[in-house]
C-alpha cells in the first residue's frame, strides 16, 4: 500500500505480507489507518510513514522480519518507522491502540518501532503479547 502527495487509505481486516520493501509506505499529507490487520514478512519495513504522515494502528499485529521469513531482509531497520526530518516543514502523527509486535524467532532482525524527528505520539501502552506462530515472541514495546 502506498500513499504520496494528499491521500487517505485505510486497511480493515487486511493481511499485509511478502513485501520487498515496506508493506505500507505513506508520504506526505497522507492518513493511514490499519485496523485489524497483519503485517508480515516484509521485507525492510512493515510500515514507513514520512514528513506530515498521520499513521494510525488500531487492533493489529505486526511481525518483526526474520532472516528467515518469505521476503528478503534488505536492512536492519524496524517494523514500523515514522520520520518527520525536515524540522521547519514537517510534523508528523503517530497513534497506536491495543497492537502487538512481534519478533517471530530469535533470528529476527531490526526492532519493532522507531521514531524520529517532529513526531507527535499517542500510544496507549496496553500492548498484549499473544502469538499462535511461536512460542518465543516478544514485546518491542515496553508496558509503560
Amino acid at each position: 500500500m502506498v500513499l504520496f502527495g494528499q491521500s487517505e487509505g485505510t486497511v480493515d481486516g487486511g493481511i499485509i505480507q511478502q513485501c520487498v520493501r515496506h508493506g505500507v509506505c505513506a508520504r506526505g499529507d497522507t492518513v493511514t489507518v490499519i485496523r485489524n490487520s497483519v503485517l508480515s514478512e516484509c521485507g525492510d519495513r512493515a510500515v514507513y510513514a514520512y514528513h506530515n504522515a498521520t499513521l494510525c494502528l488500531e487492533d493489529s499485529t505486526i511481525i518483526v522480519p526474520s532472516s528467515t521469513d518469505g521476503a528478503p531482509q534488505l536492512k536492519k531497520t524496524s517494523a514500523i518507522q515514522v520520520e518527520a526530518l525536515r524540522s521547519e516543514v514537517d510534523r508528523a502523527h503517530l497513534r497506536i491502540r491495543r497492537c502487538v509486535l512481534l519478533k517471530n524467532s530469535n533470528l529476527a532482525t531490526g526492532m519493532g518501532l522507531s521514531v524520529a524527528g517532529n513526531v507527535e505520539c499517542d500510544l496507549d501502552g496496553s500492548v498484549p503479547v499473544e502469538s499462535s506462530l511461536s512460542a518465543q515472541a516478544q514485546l518491542l514495546v515496553p508496558d509503560d
